[in-house]
């Protein structure tokens, strides 16, 4: 087992302190006091309960145990060389203009801190962000409009690859003053006295939660609004109700909703990239694909 205490300052030191066998030589290469090497040094032998280097007078020389730790130690900065080079190399690569499709109810929960964690990493590359539909999502990336899309997966279309990285259902939310806000679960049928906001029939979304009422022999008030964040915030005024997907609500305490569990059995939600089935991938895409997984994977684990 590594010792805590050992950092990359003291491989540093002592390697640089082997090669030139005199702790002044390695201070003065490295910009830093001649105690502080001295210190860092007996600092290392002490984690690893050896002798490295045998004093004589000012010169010193490795012990047959530092001989060996050099090799390894050599080896440890190397990698971290190797690895600090790669990343810049990639990050050299990302550059261009990118452009990503995202369903409503998606981009505000998730895409700033998904453009902020991209930026950090490859500055040299633009994004611009379009909020579409999921079919006109697919479309787009047909058309050559859009490089990749993020969200519901409809697997309806031979032209598009979708690549799933979580799943989710529908909740059904409510303010904390709506009559219902106390209860934990509830039938979907207990809904047609209930003022339901949801998005338009155009969107697939809406088709979805129109094969459930169906399904549930339920026809409820509706008011449509074509948009998932101002739904989020009109059912307060309204004393409404909406069925959204977690990962729209989750984390946002801000809206003061609460959410009730609906009662039976209810389609999955497939959520993930859209991709042009086929298509190159450039290297802006593929870095942005995987700060998505990174995310989405993380949702998924809570």
């Amino acid at each position: 087992m590594i010792d805590p205490t050992i950092e990359l300052r003291h491989l540093r030191y002592f390697v640089e302190a082997a090669e030139t066998q005199n702790v002044s030589r390695a201070a003065e290469r490295l910009g830093v006091s001649q105690p502080s090497i001295s210190q860092q040094i007996k600092d290392l032998e002490r984690a690893l309960g050896v002798q490295l280097f045998h004093r004589l007078g000012k010169r010193i020389r490795l012990t047959q145990a530092g001989e060996d730790f050099r090799v390894h130690a050599q080896l440890v900065l190397r990698k971290l060389e190797d690895a600090v080079e790669s990343l810049r190399q990639l990050e050299e690569k990302i550059r261009g203009h990118l452009h990503v499709g995202v369903v409503p109810g998606l981009n505000v929960p998730l895409m700033p801190g998904l453009l902020g964690r991209f930026h950090g990493r490859f500055p040299a590359a633009a994004v611009t962000v379009h909020e579409l539909p999921v079919t006109e999502i697919e479309t787009a990336l047909e058309n050559g409009r859009l490089d990749l899309g993020l969200g519901i997966l409809l697997h309806s279309a031979s032209t598009i690859e979708y690549e799933t990285l979580a799943t989710d259902k529908f909740a059904l939310l409510v303010s904390a003053a709506h009559p219902l806000a106390g209860r934990k679960k509830l039938k979907l049928a207990e809904l047609e006295e209930v003022l339901l906001v949801l998005l338009p029939e155009r969107y697939p979304m809406r088709k979805i939660q129109d094969q459930m009422f169906a399904q549930a022999r339920l026809r409820p008030k509706i008011v449509e609004v074509d948009s998932s964040e101002v739904i989020l915030r009109a059912i307060a005024p309204l004393n409404a109700a909406t069925l959204m997907p977690h990962v729209i609500f989750r984390d946002r305490p801000e809206l003061g909703l609460t959410a009730i569990e609906l009662d039976g059995s209810q389609p999955t939600l497939d959520l993930g990239i859209l991709w042009l089935a086929g298509s190159d991938k450039s290297p802006a895409a593929r870095a942005f694909a995987e700060v998505v997984r990174e995310r989405l994977t993380t949702m998924k684990k809570r």
